[in-house]
Formats: structure tokens, sequence, C-alpha cells
């Protein structure tokens, strides 16, 4: 039963991560991202070239899609709970200006919300 759980749960993270098994046990290559193109900032477009998003590792794809969902919805900042374990400091939100996450995707000068959330 807990072989099956696992091996189920391998193929959801292969799954989600856009890889192969050969690629995870070194048999085969990883495809990486190329130099990515810059632009300046407008509201609504995507973070990246839209043929570079599949090739993002996961956590960066999620937060493009978050992004891309909140852009289409006409949400221009959006919270984020931080728990009393994460500051020392209580429970808050963290107000972030979803043009800072563009900066963040091509290492401009971050806002220090941003660095906080990327921290957690």
């Amino acid at each position: 039963m807990e072989q099956t759980t696992k091996q189920t749960d391998l193929i959801a993270f292969l799954k989600e991560a856009n890889l192969t098994a050969a690629q995870v046990a070194g048999g085969q290559d990883i495809p990486k991202a190329q130099v990515i193109a810059r632009w300046q900032f407008q509201l609504g477009t995507s973070l990246v070239p839209l043929e570079v998003v599949s090739l993002m590792p996961t956590k960066m794809r999620r937060l493009h899609d978050r992004y891309m969902m909140l852009m289409s919805q006409c949400v221009f900042m959006s919270g984020a709970k931080i728990k009393d374990d994460d500051f020392f400091r209580g429970e808050a939100i963290i107000w972030i200006n979803l043009e800072e996450v563009y900066q963040l995707y091509h290492h401009d000068a971050l806002n220090i919300s941003m660095v906080g959330l990327w921290v957690l």
C-alpha cells in the first residue's frame, strides 16, 4: 500500500514539475531557459516570454500562473498572510504590488515586502 502511494506521489510530482523519470535519474538533460528578454512592465502581460513558462522551476511557474490569474481578474495587489513563527511579530498580512513580482523575476530592486514573501 505504502509503495503505491509513493509511486503515485512521484508520478504527480513529475507531472507537476514537467519532468520525465529519465531526467530525474540523470540519464537525460533537463532543458533550461535561455536568457530571458526583458521589456517594460505592463499590467496584464506575461512576466516572461510564453515559450519559457514551461521551462521555469515549479515555484516560479506557480507564482507566474497566480500572477496571470490575478491580472485576468484586474487584481493589482495581493496579500500574503504571515504567521507569528515567520517573523515573531504576530500574525499579519504583507501587501504585494504585483509589479514587484515582475521585478523579482528580472532581479530589479525589490520592496522589503517582496523579500519577506520570498523567504517565507
